[in-house]
């Protein structure tokens, strides 16, 4: 049982969630925005809105990664895919703070007002040419926890299923930094994984007051083997007494594992940029 719930913590988003901060093994308690912007692509129209999505992004974003206000963004896709899925593609923005997204709409907006009327029904048609009418919604979410050694990634991997009620985010940035960080680290500076974090969300909206996210990116699949294989090490080196703290620390904040309440997925990175390391790390 307790492998099962290490399985849902490590190999986790991201958030993307996803998902990295820019500087190198620098963590963050508590800090940055995630903002996940999703969308659904006409048939035949995925390729496309994948390559527009990174041409329009790097127009909104890649000035306030230089301004210091966004530490990372990116686009992906989703490997693995559920019934009912309403969406093919997401847009994963890190803010470092609010002021940093005001700084984005104020200049989103300035952006728009300075285009020709011409230029703003082609850009309103290629949208509508590629995505489907009405399939586009954003969530914003909180980083609790979150370390990344700098490498972009090429898959990100996250977990989300509910807490308990009344569970406080310093809660679960404890019991992470606790129990989960100390197998992720190693294989973070080790480079077999490129960071790793949970996030909650921050602006509420239908459902999913009470999910968590916990995210782990890679730059080759083959990490999800060794990060089970810690898992399972960890496992092996703690006695039944620390077993049973873990067991008791797990239930009094998360909801059982039910159909419902626990969804994993595997995402593929088509696009990624961030800020440049700090040059003393």
């Amino acid at each position: 049982m307790r492998r099962a719930f290490l399985g849902v913590l490590c190999i986790a988003l991201a958030g993307v969630c996803a998902m990295p901060q820019a500087a190198a093994s620098q963590e963050t308690e508590n800090g940055p925005l995630l903002w996940i912007s999703y969308v659904t692509a006409e048939p035949g129209k995925s390729t496309e809105l994948a390559m527009h999505l990174a041409t329009e992004g790097a127009k909104s974003y890649d000035g306030l990664i230089a301004d210091g206000h966004v530490l990372s963004w990116g686009v992906a896709q989703a490997v693995n895919h559920f019934p009912g899925d309403d969406w093919t593609h997401l847009e994963f923005i890190n803010f470092r703070d609010w002021s940093a997204v005001n700084a984005f709409i104020g200049g989103f907006m300035g952006r728009m007002m300075s285009m020709s009327e011409e230029d703003r029904v082609a850009n309103a048609a290629r949208w509508d040419e590629l995505t489907v009418h009405g399939s586009h919604y954003d969530v914003i979410g909180r980083h609790v926890h979150l370390a990344t050694n700098g490498t972009p990634p090429a898959y990100i991997s996250l977990s989300t299923f509910g807490t308990q009620p009344g569970v406080s985010e310093d809660q679960i940035a404890d019991l992470y930094r606790s129990w989960r960080a100390p197998i992720l680290d190693p294989l973070m500076e080790a480079g077999t994984i490129t960071g790793h974090g949970v996030y909650t969300p921050y602006m509420h909206g239908p459902g999913g007051w009470d999910d968590v996210t916990g995210w782990v990116t890679m730059t080759d699949l083959g990490a999800m083997d060794a990060v089970e294989a810690a898992v399972d090490a960890d496992a092996a080196a703690h006695s039944e007494e620390e077993e049973a703290a873990w067991m008791e620390a797990m239930q009094t904040i998360f909801e059982p594992p039910t159909e419902g309440n626990h969804t994993d997925r595997l995402l593929v990175v088509t696009h990624f940029n961030m800020a440049e390391a700090p040059a003393d790390q």
